[in-house]
Parts: C-alpha cells; sequence; structure tokens
C-alpha cells in the first residue's frame, strides 16, 4: 500500500510542479492573462486533438467498441445521477438564489481535459488517454446541455443563449478528432509513420501546457479572494465524495466496467470543477468570486484526494 501511495505521491508532485510553474510565470507577468487564454487555444485546438489521435490510433481496437459504449453510457448516468443529488445540496446548504446554477453546475461537471487527461495519463500511461475521452463527451455534452442554462437563470436579465448554440460548443476539436480517430480504426486504416510522429510529438505538448495554463487560472482567480464557505464546501463533497464514490460503488458495476477502465473513469469523476464554467461564469456575468474559490479550492482537494482513490484501485 505504501508503493501504491508514493507513487501517486510521486506523480501528483510532477502536476504539482508543472502546475506551479503556471502560477509563477503569472506572478512575474511573463504569462499574461491573455496569453494564458493563447495557451487554452492552442491545448483545445492543436496538441490534445493530436494527443488524442495519437492515443487512439496506437492504443484503441475495434474490440474496444462495446466498452466504450457501455463506459460513455455510465458517465452520462453518473452525470445525470449527480445533477439531482445537486439538488438535494441545494437544499441542505441553503444555497442563496443566484448562486444555485453555478453551485449544480461545479458539483456535476468536472475538469475532465485540462486536469483530468493529464492526471489520467500520468497515473496510468498512454492508455488512459482515450478512455478519459469516453467521460469528455458526456461531461462536455452535458454541460453546455443542461448547466450553461442554469447559469444562465442565476442572473436577471441575461441574454439567454439559444439552445442551438450551446450544442455547437459541444463539437469540440478533441471530440471531432475523437470519433475521426475512431471510424479510422473501425475501417482499419493507417496513417503514415510521419503523420503518427507529428501527433505524436504534438500531443506531448498538451500535459505541461494544460497544467501551466490551469497555474495562471488559480494566480489570476488569487487576486480576487478564495474564501472557503459552506457552498464550496457543498461543491468539493460533490466532487469528491458523491461523483466518483457513487461511479466506483454503483455504476461501474451495475454496467459491467472494471479494470483500467474503471480506474480512469472513476479518476475523471473526481477532477476539480470543470474550467469552462469559469469562461461562461464571465460571460454571463454570474458569481466570479464563488466560481474562482471553487476552482482554486476544488483543485488544492485534488492534490490530497488523489492519492486515496489511487489506494482504492
Amino acid at each position: 500500500m505504501f508503493l501504491v501511495f508514493w507513487n501517486s505521491f510521486q506523480a501528483i508532485l510532477v502536476i504539482v510542479i508543472i502546475t506551479g510553474i503556471g502560477v509563477f510565470l503569472a506572478k512575474k507577468n511573463i504569462l499574461t492573462e491573455s496569453f494564458g487564454k493563447t495557451i487554452s487555444t492552442l491545448v483545445m485546438t492543436v496538441t490534445m486533438p493530436a494527443m488524442v489521435m495519437s492515443s487512439v490510433l496506437t492504443q484503441f481496437t475495434s474490440d474496444m467498441l462495446g466498452e466504450a459504449a457501455m463506459a460513455i453510457l455510465s458517465a452520462f448516468v453518473l452525470l445525470l445521477a449527480s445533477m439531482l443529488i445537486a439538488h438535494l445540496f441545494i437544499w441542505i446548504f441553503r444555497v442563496p438564489k443566484g448562486r444555485r446554477g453555478l453551485f449544480r453546475a461545479f458539483f456535476v461537471f468536472s475538469n475532465a481535459v485540462f486536469i483530468g487527461v493529464p492526471v489520467s495519463r500520468a497515473f496510468f500511461g498512454e492508455g488512459a488517454v482515450h478512455i478519459a475521452l469516453y467521460f469528455y463527451i458526456a461531461n462536455t455534452f452535458l454541460f453546455w446541455l443542461l448547466a450553461v442554462p442554469g447559469i444562465a437563470m442565476d442572473i436577471d436579465g441575461a441574454e439567454k443563449q439559444p439552445l442551438r448554440q450551446n450544442l455547437k460548443k459541444v463539437l469540440t476539436p478533441p471530440l471531432i478528432t475523437f470519433v475521426v480517430s475512431i471510424i479510422l480504426v473501425l475501417l482499419n486504416v493507417r496513417l503514415p509513420m510521419f503523420v503518427m510522429s507529428t501527433a505524436d510529438y504534438l500531443g506531448s505538448m498538451t500535459t505541461p501546457l494544460a497544467l501551466i495554463y490551469s497555474g495562471t487560472i488559480i494566480y489570476n482567480i488569487g487576486k480576487t479572494g478564495l474564501a472557503f464557505n459552506k457552498d464550496v464546501l457543498g461543491v468539493s463533497i460533490g466532487r469528491f465524495v458523491v461523483s466518483p464514490l457513487l461511479y466506483f460503488f454503483v455504476l461501474a458495476p451495475l454496467f459491467g466496467i472494471d479494470g483500467l477502465t474503471m480506474n480512469v473513469m472513476t479518476i475523471q469523476a473526481s477532477m476539480p470543477v470543470i474550467v469552462s464554467g469559469m469562461i461562461v461564469t464571465e460571460s454571463y456575468g454570474a458569481d466570479k468570486t464563488f466560481a474562482g474559490s471553487c476552482f482554486f479550492w476544488t483543485t488544492i482537494i485534488a492534490v490530497a484526494a488523489l492519492p486515496v482513490y489511487m489506494m482504492l484501485f
């Protein structure tokens, strides 16, 4: 057990160090807030799709299609169940109006890309990347379908975005790349070595860039105040207790999911709050202080919680 804890601690230490570099660079104004957004765009449009393509085309086989379908379905069920549980927590914690949509979004949806993929890759290797994308599909789809309208309802007079516009945001470059790569695998298409090597080189940039970007967010949030109040506690319970335990002990057995897939999906369910929530909060003028506190504290708590989950495996 000590060896498991030590290996987990070392993997987390790497993540903390790289994230800390992002904090340091932001503090020294080497990485400005606008440049941080450029890194985010680079990750989402270039390096992450490259990593997805490299992982799927080298690790995924047609025999794994049935398992993939069940894993994605189980993620949808988890998020919908967590959404219902979030309503109960809103009542228990007496979450005030004007914050309930944001509370529900952060309680349910995790940072599956900028922290989830790097963590899964660090803990379980390259074979975990495409599995992490199973969770990402459900996480992204339901966030824009259900959570964003809820956040908009927090703001009196806020202009509601059409459902069609929200659904368009589901079609992110990593998701499109994932689908195309799966099709290539099913058609038994093999890309030239220079294409795969390029994808591998670009994809290897994803983890450090994503973590450095997360560090810049943490630093910029820190300038606005980071109160840990009862509502942040409620969100943290959802992120690190309700979602991962519900998946590990109930849904994974129910859907017949075990081994590496179960482990990666559980880790994805226990990630900090979704980073897209920060963007939507800014867009709608929602409670930025609460959103920032949730992002900061759940990221900090994840460092302590992840070794505990690794001991479950």
